[in-house]
């Protein structure tokens, strides 16, 4: 089952909601919308009142750099970085796999993505292209 909500920005809001899919048995959960630069983000707040652990803060791959990803006891929280929105894949696809063979995610699983996880060029491929042509719009006449 999936359960997706949308819910208040605010620390206190994220840490109930992180307990209630734990008491729901939730085997990951996902989070998004946060601001990863921000140590005072909700949800980086909410993590720690949830008593999470970070394993992983960062990512030797783009798209999905700002990836993070967190255990509050043996589930796995991993942040969806807006490059979700534009890409096909991203870090998170990369370390899904893992997650979902049920052993966890360690830190070192993460770093192992710089080995052919700096997703460039040459793996274009995998990726859409981020040129985007501009369309020259008529000035608006008021």
């Amino acid at each position: 089952d999936v359960d997706l909500r949308f819910i208040e920005t605010d620390a206190s809001a994220v840490a109930v909601t992180l307990q209630e899919y734990l008491d729901a048995g939730a085997d990951v959960i996902f989070a998004a919308g946060g601001n990863t630069i921000d140590p005072l983000d909700p949800i980086l707040v909410g993590l720690q009142r949830s008593g999470a652990e970070m394993v992983h803060f960062g990512a030797p791959a783009h798209p999905g750099s700002m990836f993070w990803v967190a255990r509050i006891g043996r589930t796995p929280v991993v942040n969806l970085a807006s490059c979700s929105m534009y890409s096909r894949s991203t870090v998170a696809d990369l370390v899904l796999p893992t997650i979902m063979t049920g052993r966890g995610i360690e830190s070192e699983d993460v770093v192992q993505l710089a080995y052919g996880g700096v997703l460039d060029r040459e793996m274009s491929f995998r990726f859409p292209d981020y040129d985007v042509e501009e369309v020259d719009e008529p000035d608006e006449e008021e």
